[in-house]
């Protein structure tokens, strides 16, 4: 139970990033998926220094069909001109593009196994229930710690919002 959680409200800047976006059939498949494209970026010089993200399109949360996208912060140099193409074992290409800005973002940070990142979303919706905010855009999960122990994992859940004030 979580009386007076941490969700912070920042300005998240515009971010390239490497990706690859699918509709995975079963939640259950997300972490193989998620696994293929951090490990298939690592192996391509964008590994765990840069930071990996989740970007998921659905209006709700969905356990099949899910409308997601996973991939990795790039470095500023990073010049896709000049880098070979990135492609998934299947053949699938992984593209760059840039996540816009967004002025409001609530956000809040748990550790844990994935599995228990449905208390961060959770939270999140009580928070903007009790803020009288509303979600304008798709959510994100930002790995902050990808951990083999999966207890130490640390993820930030974010949601764009606008406040009703």
């Amino acid at each position: 139970q979580h009386d007076a959680p941490d969700v912070i409200v920042k300005r998240v800047p515009a971010q390239r990033i490497v990706s690859l976006r699918e509709v995975t059939p079963r939640m259950e498949m997300a972490g193989m998926f998620m696994v293929n494209v951090l490990r298939t970026l690592s192996e391509h010089g964008i590994g765990p220094t840069r930071t990996g993200l989740a970007v998921f399109y659905d209006a709700h949360y969905e356990t099949t069909d899910v409308d997601w996208e996973v991939g990795r912060a790039l470095p500023s140099d990073f010049d896709e001109d000049v880098h070979e193409p990135i492609c998934l074992d299947d053949g699938r290409p992984l593209c760059v593009h840039t996540l816009p800005e967004v002025s409001e973002m609530a956000s809040w940070v748990i550790e844990g196994p994935y599995v228990s990142l449905f208390e961060a979303y959770k939270v999140l919706g009580e928070w903007l229930e009790a803020h009288n905010a509303t979600t304008t855009g798709d959510s994100r999960e930002v790995f902050l710690t990808i951990s083999d122990t999966p207890a130490n994992n640390i993820t930030e859940v974010q949601f764009p919002i606008v406040s009703q004030t």
